[in-house]
C-alpha cells in the first residue's frame, strides 16, 4: 500500500525466496525494499503472508516518509512517549518515536502503543492517510 500511495515506479528485483513474481505484491515488494521501506524478515525472506506489528508499521510509515521527503529524520523532538515503548526492539524504538512525534501513529490509548500488537486494517488505513496529510503538506 506505501508504494501505491507514494507513487513509487520503476524496475526493481525480487530480494525475497518467498515472493513469488507472479503474485500480484511482488513488484510492490521490489520496490519497497529497494526504496528501503522494507528490509523483510532476514536478508532472503519477507514473509509475504505474515500479521504485520504496530512497530513494524511505524518503522514502514518513517521511511515511506524519508523517501517521499527525500532526507533522513532526525532524533524526535515532541513529547509523544508511551510506557510500552520500551518493551519495543531497539531498532522501533527510534521509529516508533518519529511516527509519534509526526503524527503518523497514535497510541490504543494516551499510555499504550501497543507496539508488539498485530496491526489492524483500519489502522494501516488511518497511518496512510496521515502520511499522506503530511506529505502534502
Amino acid at each position: 500500500m506505501l508504494v501505491r500511495t507514494l507513487r513509487i515506479t520503476g524496475e526493481a528485483a525480487l530480494a525475497f525466496t518467498d515472493v513469488s513474481s507472479d503474485k500480484w505484491y511482488a513488484e510492490e515488494v521490489a520496490l519497497a525494499h529497494q526504496a528501503g521501506i522494507v528490509s523483510g524478515v532476514s536478508a532472503a525472506a519477507f514473509a509475504p503472508n505474515a500479521a504485520i506489528t504496530r512497530q513494524e508499521m511505524a518503522a514502514m510509515l518513517v521511511r515511506g516518509y524519508e523517501y517521499a521527503l527525500s532526507k533522513k529524520l532526525n532524533a524526535p523532538i515532541g513529547s509523544v512517549s508511551f510506557v510500552d515503548t520500551a518493551s519495543a526492539p531497539e531498532w522501533a524504538q527510534a521509529a516508533i518515536a518519529k511516527a509519534a512525534d509526526l503524527g503518523l501513529i497514535t497510541g490504543r490509548s494516551k499510555e499504550q502503543l501497543a507496539p508488539g500488537d498485530n496491526g489492524s486494517r483500519a489502522e494501516s488505513a488511518q497511518m496512510i492517510l496521515n502520511l499522506l496529510h503530511l506529505i502534502s503538506e
